[in-house]
């Protein structure tokens, strides 16, 4: 059977056996009101089932996305030696935009795309303010400056163990069919985390005599 909308109060002639949609603008986003089947020698009898939420759907399918967490490097790189008062180096690189689809029936599907806002945060693990990398930090390069654009540096003034949590964000989009009807809309975004340790030392001297 064919699908046509029918907007707010508008009168339209209807098909025999035709689906419809019956939809209104609130607050500028696109929501379905009534969903039936025009059948003029059946008045009475059940109403077909409700359309499927378009939201719920693109929920569905961002939860069976998912999305890789931050992965963090550093420099001096974890496991070496990275003594205190040293600015310490991190980034990551973005992962691209991820796709992901749910799909109610064949009338009824939703695809969502998430794509990383490029903002990085990282929770040094030392009490200190955390560290606000735009498009994931600039990678550590021999001869490279502190004062590089972009580049997220932290030092540690004691030694000890931390942990570190880096915590990406993505904006999330869909766009859903809803019995023949294309719904566009967004998700609240989402975030990814993860955790690593970095170890500080101490350097100490020792004087050798001669």
């Amino acid at each position: 059977m064919n699908g046509a909308a029918i907007g707010g109060d508008e009168v339209t002639d209807l098909a025999a056996n035709n689906n419809y949609v019956r939809y209104c603008y609130y607050r500028g986003e696109l929501r379905i009101t009534e969903l039936f089947t025009y059948n003029p020698s059946m008045p009475g009898g059940q109403p077909p089932p409700a359309p499927a939420d378009p939201e719920q759907l693109a929920r569905a399918a961002l939860d069976a996305a998912k999305l890789p967490d931050p992965e963090l490097v550093s420099a001096p790189p974890q496991g070496g030696t990275t003594p205190v008062n040293l600015p310490v180096w991190f980034w990551a690189d973005l992962p691209g935009p991820d796709q992901a689809t749910a799909q109610a029936d064949a009338n009824n599907s939703a695809v969502t795309t998430a794509t990383p806002t490029g903002t990085l945060t990282i929770d040094p693990g030392d009490g200190s303010e955390p560290i606000i990398c735009p498009n994931g930090g600039v990678p550590w390069a021999r001869g490279r400056p502190d004062s590089t654009p972009g580049a997220c540096l932290h030092t540690y003034l004691k030694p000890g163990t931390y942990e570190v949590t880096t915590t990406l964000t993505w904006s999330v989009r869909y766009e859903a069919n809803i019995i023949g009807l294309p719904i566009t809309g967004a998700l609240p975004d989402e975030t990814t985390r993860s955790t690593r340790s970095i170890t500080i030392t101490e350097l100490t001297t020792r004087l050798i005599p001669n």
